[in-house]
């Protein structure tokens, strides 16, 4: 379809399973215009193996939440199900502590990495809904909008 004739003028290119990304790539998500989007639960079941099968090197960027962030990225969070178990607590959990769920951590995992509660909060909101250009209808509690039926 031309550029012209499209029904949205401007796109919201997403990179998805953005999770191990050469650390100098990242300002260029900004850059292009483009969001980061992760599973914060691979994170913690990456946690175990993912030293000896991506090396330590390049883990520096992986999960780099922070990184992205102080670039001005926005990150758009998912949970991957049915790999992952789908469940927003291990989401939110994963993100903010950047350890396994018994709070166990491993080599190479960065907890200078890990988001804040409020980013957090932000990655599985707000940031997936303008991604999909849904910030009208869903992504924060307002008059108006849809709210999960889903108890947390």
């Amino acid at each position: 379809m031309p550029p012209d004739q499209r029904p949205i003028k401007e796109p919201r290119w997403r990179v998805e399973h953005a999770q191990i990304v050469d650390p100098a790539d990242i300002p260029r998500f900004v850059k292009l215009g483009v969001i980061p989007s992760m599973q914060s639960s691979h994170a913690i079941s990456d946690l175990f193996f993912a030293p000896a099968r991506s090396g330590m090197d390049r883990l520096a960027g992986a999960y780099a939440w922070q990184s992205f962030l102080k670039s001005g990225a926005i990150i758009c969070g998912g949970s991957d199900a049915p790999v992952e178990r789908g469940e927003p607590m291990i989401e939110f959990y994963a993100a903010v502590s950047r350890k396994s769920i018994k709070g166990e951590s491993g080599p190479g995992w960065h907890p200078e990495q890990k988001a804040s509660r409020e980013q957090a909060l932000k990655m599985f909101t707000i940031w997936p809904a303008f991604a999909s250009f849904q910030e009208k209808d869903k992504g924060s509690i307002e008059p108006g909008k849809l709210f999960p039926s889903r108890r947390f």
